[in-house]
This record gives C-alpha cells, structure tokens and sequence, in this order.
C-alpha cells in the first residue's frame, strides 16, 4: 500500500472528508504502513478507525498516539 500527499481521511459511516495524509511509508520495526495525517479533532480521537482513499483503493486504519514506537534512547543535556 502506498499513501500519497493528496490522500483524503474520510469517516468511514458517512465517507464525507475529515483530514488528509501528509506523509506515509513502511515501517520496518512494525511491518505495517504507516502514516502522518492532519485529522479534524472530533475524528482524532485514540482508537478511531477512518478510512484512507488513495487513488483508486481505500485502506481502513487506527489513529494512534505518536510516537508509533516507544524509544529506547536517553538524551543527555548539552
């Protein structure tokens, strides 16, 4: 699956438009896509299934928290 820039997020009951993708790719540590999009915050909400239409195919997908992946790293102050 890819997704482009244009995708539409859309409210899979009444398919009317809620947000759009802004970026999207594999993502090797889940081995499922991924996606960055602009959401209308009554659709944001954690757990919320939209549905992607890119082209001539639609994905459903699960608005998660970010990060995707909890990091394993420590920062130390400069």
């Amino acid at each position: 699956m890819k997704f482009c820039s244009t995708s539409s997020c859309n409210d899979p009951t009444d398919k009317c438009s809620v947000g759009f993708v802004t970026s999207g790719c594999p993502s090797p540590c889940t081995n499922q896509n991924i996606a960055i999009a602009y959401v209308d915050k009554p659709y944001a909400k954690i757990g919320r299934q939209l549905m992607i239409d890119f082209g001539a195919k639609t994905s459903m997908v699960t608005v998660t928290k970010m990060p995707f992946i909890k990091t394993n790293y420590y920062m130390q102050n400069s």
